[in-house]
């Protein structure tokens, strides 16, 4: 049965169903992209070397609920009522090697400011980190390479991802099932609630060490 939403903005109702989406299409030269062979086996020397690897990625999450298919008595169609805003949280992510899971919730924008202060963030629970993420400018910017000439010199080193392949990130993985496992059909009604119901999806997510592993070997097929 297909969950059924019903958006209200002043005196209007919508009602949208769910269904699936078809794969999004790729720009030409996204197949003239770079092999993730390279990227796989700096990590492998990094592991040798002593440092801790990092897939990081930047997400958002919106108060309008994931629409999934759910269980209900025959002939009564679920109903979801939320208003319809583009209110949101940027979240940041980093997920190990080894499957642990660090993340930082903001109510603005992500910019450069906020992944020096993340990176300072995995320095101070890993140590020293390869951090592999993608070619975002605000990954390129001026802020974080002032940082990484500086305070996190011998630190922190950065890998970018090949162009157009987001199979290859395992923070891909976390952000589907966050948003379409632990917090579908969820209804929120301010930023204050959707916070708390993603730290606590985040904390189940965190005891669920075979859904982060296989994020993991996800990338490893590719």
């Amino acid at each position: 049965m297909s969950a059924i939403i019903r958006h209200t903005s002043g005196g209007c109702c919508m009602r949208w169903a769910s269904r699936y989406r078809s794969p999004m299409s790729r720009p030409r030269n996204a197949m003239k992209r770079q092999s993730p062979l390279g990227c796989r086996t700096r990590c492998q020397q990094s592991k040798k070397s002593g440092r801790r690897t990092a897939y990081s990625d930047e997400s958002g999450f919106y108060l309008l609920p994931a629409v999934a298919r759910t269980w209900a008595p025959s002939g009564q169609t679920p109903v979801l009522r939320s208003k319809l805003t583009r209110d949101h949280l940027s979240v940041i992510s980093g997920i190990t090697a080894d499957g642990e899971l660090l993340m930082q919730v903001y109510a603005h924008a992500i910019s450069s400011t906020e992944c020096v202060r993340f990176l300072k963030h995995l320095v101070r629970h890993l140590g020293t980190i390869l951090v592999v993420w993608d070619g975002a400018p605000i990954h390129r910017s001026k802020v974080v390479k002032e940082y990484l000439s500086t305070d996190a010199e011998g630190l922190v080193h950065l890998e970018r991802l090949p162009a157009y392949a987001p199979e290859v990130s395992p923070d891909e993985g976390v952000w589907h099932y966050l948003k379409n496992v632990e917090l579908r059909n969820i209804c929120c009604d301010s930023l204050r609630t959707l916070r708390y119901e993603l730290r606590c999806a985040t904390k189940r997510l965190r005891h669920k060490c075979n859904v982060l592993l296989g994020c993991l070997r996800q990338i490893e097929s590719v």
